[in-house]
């Protein structure tokens, strides 16, 4: 089984659809979205305090596979998450 990702849901104008039928949202649109939430992931992920305890371990991890499905499945670039 292969996973989609966003490219596999919009059309060739860049435009993703709903169920429906419907423009939902335009496709750099959304990835947009999902570099900012990206790089809000990123700075929450950048140092694990001292005082951290197994729980915030734990999310810490989660958070970073998170980030990583995000930019799998947006098909982001490591030059459109870098910091400018």
């Amino acid at each position: 089984m292969t996973l989609k990702t966003l490219k596999d849901f919009s059309n060739l104008d860049g435009v993703i659809f709903d169920e429906s039928g419907t423009k939902a949202i335009e496709y750099y649109e959304l990835r947009q979205e999902a570099i900012k939430r990206y790089k809000l992931f990123s700075k929450k992920t950048m140092i694990i305090p001292p005082e951290a305890d197994n729980n915030d371990i734990l999310n810490h991890i989660l958070l970073m596979g998170r980030m990583e499905e995000i930019k799998e499945f947006y098909n982001l670039t490591d030059e459109e998450l870098k910091w400018h």
